[in-house]
């Protein structure tokens, strides 16, 4: 019990006694009332230690289970970011490679003539290839660009970023889409050549 709920109590005790006629009080019994708002008090007083550490426990627990709740969420961002990251370099090196070990072979068979067969037919594949090196790149300063929009916190802007995030992966997999169809009109043309040779 507060003090101000106890000096209300108190004095309405008084003012009901005054209104029932007594004039003075035995100082027994006006210490038998005192002691009874102590229990009372203490009582009180002991409940609220009970809901305050109620409460202080709770908040701790609600505390830790916002941590540990971002702390999750922190590590699924980092594996996200890291899982891009390895389809953006594998992108880049399977494209990259590709159109690298076309042009050392037409480095190797530049001025035969079956070597600029060999460049006429395969100047698609290098082409694709080439393509897909570009599509990687893209990706690569959308997935920078789309990190930036994110990072300011706004409705539009995550929405944005959403929508970027979509076109970035689209890129990668059209990166992916060229390095196959540049595969496939690499082999293909070899196939052709190695039967009719």
């Amino acid at each position: 019990m507060e003090a101000k709920e106890l000096l209300s109590t108190i004095k309405a005790d008084i003012d009901a006694a005054k209104n029932e006629g007594v004039s003075s009080l035995d100082v027994d019994l006006l210490n038998n009332y005192l002691s009874s708002f102590e229990t009372k008090t203490a009582h009180s007083e002991y409940e609220r230690m009970i809901t305050l550490a109620k409460f202080k426990e709770d908040s701790e627990n609600y505390r830790a289970d916002i941590n540990h709740q971002a702390g999750a969420e922190l590590a699924m961002f980092k594996s996200v970011i890291t899982t891009g990251q390895s389809a953006l370099k594998a992108s880049l090196i399977i494209n990259g490679g590709a159109a690298l070990a076309l042009l050392a072979l037409f480095g190797k068979i530049w001025g035969s003539q079956t070597g600029q067969l060999i460049i006429d037919s395969m100047a698609l594949a290098i082409m694709m290839f080439s393509k897909g090196v570009l599509y990687a790149a893209f990706a690569t300063g959308g997935a920078y660009l789309s990190q930036r929009i994110y990072s300011m916190k706004s409705q539009f802007y995550e929405f944005l970023g959403h929508v970027l995030s979509i076109i970035i992966i689209g890129f990668v997999f059209a990166s992916y889409a060229m390095f196959y169809y540049g595969s496939m009109q690499a082999v293909s043309f070899l196939q052709e050549h190695l039967s009719s040779g």
